[in-house]
């Protein structure tokens, strides 16, 4: 196993690294431990691999986490070259700026939910153009289509619903 890679717990959530391969020079220098890039305990994938080389890293690895937030541990990373990005809760991303400049969430009126804001569109493109063309169907609602399509007649489906198949 290489480290630091995964999902680490931090002070205000979660965060995911790739600190390996060549990403591994700014560990040290992420966590203001410049010393820790040439510590042969860490230094390589097969000192990595060494017995007690994982959990002697973690023993300065996860405190570091569990003091940043993830705004910070990002930004340090950003700067010392490591891979690594915030794990959002959903309440995160609804809130966050960035999102809400580019217009990411749309408003869909359900007939029987109501009305709720969603994610919208994953990728922005001026020249595709999107847009919520209807609410998720109701339980049902498409039977017919699909029946019809699947070689049942439109007489077959009283039949289908008084057997309990839709």
């Amino acid at each position: 196993l290489v480290y630091p890679f995964g999902i680490y717990a931090c002070q205000d959530g979660y965060f995911e690294c790739a600190g390996i391969g060549v990403n591994w020079p700014g560990v040290g220098p992420m966590m203001d431990m410049p010393e820790l890039v040439d510590d042969p305990r860490f230094s390589n994938i097969l000192a990595q691999q060494q017995p007690g080389n994982k959990e002697a890293f973690e023993v300065l690895w996860i405190p570091w986490c569990l003091e940043h937030t993830k705004k910070e541990i990002v930004e340090r990373g950003q700067k010392a070259g490591v891979l690594c990005g915030p794990l959002a809760t959903m309440e995160e991303v609804f809130v966050d700026p960035h999102w809400n400049e580019r217009g990411f969430f749309t408003e869909i009126d359900h007939p029987i939910a109501g009305k709720f804001t969603y994610p919208g569109r994953p990728i922005k493109a001026d020249d595709m153009p999107w847009v919520i063309r209807s609410p998720a169907p109701m339980l049902g609602q498409h039977n017919e289509e699909i029946y019809t399509r699947l070689g049942h007649t439109k007489e077959d489906l009283p039949g289908l619903r008084a057997a309990g198949i839709i």
